[in-house]
């Protein structure tokens, strides 16, 4: 029993010595300095942000200005406000028109081959 408890006291000074394998970390590669960003913005892209920021600001001026229109209509004379808002609508019943034509078309033809094949196949055993 004296040689048992030897031999464990033995394995637990070994697993309190053991240390963990030394780990070395890869070095992050060198960044770039910062002058070779800059010199890679042009012309283009200043004037393509511009142009953008352009376009937001003048549809958020006329969407205002559409606003007002309306508010303006829909006070001094309901009947035409309508009038103005059905014509605005137009092109969204369009839309909703055309999608479901779309789905309509997407939904039927499957099922109308589906028939003709199960008619062909009907025709061809009424033959035998």
């Amino acid at each position: 029993m004296k040689k048992l408890l030897l031999l464990l006291l033995v394995a637990l000074v070994f697993c309190c010595e053991a240390r963990p394998h030394r780990r070395i970390t890869p070095k992050s590669p060198p960044r770039k300095p910062i002058k070779e960003y800059v010199q890679k913005v042009n012309w283009k892209h200043i004037a393509a942000g511009g142009a953008a920021a352009g376009t937001v600001v003048a549809a958020y001026k006329i969407s205002d200005g559409v606003q007002e229109g309306m508010e303006r209509a829909a006070k001094e004379d309901p009947e035409t406000f309508l009038d103005n808002f059905s014509s605005f609508l137009s092109p969204v019943k369009f839309l909703f028109y055309g999608l479901a034509a779309i789905l309509l078309a997407w939904v039927s033809i499957p099922i109308i081959k589906k028939y003709k094949r199960k008619d062909k196949n009907e025709s061809h055993d009424q033959q035998k």
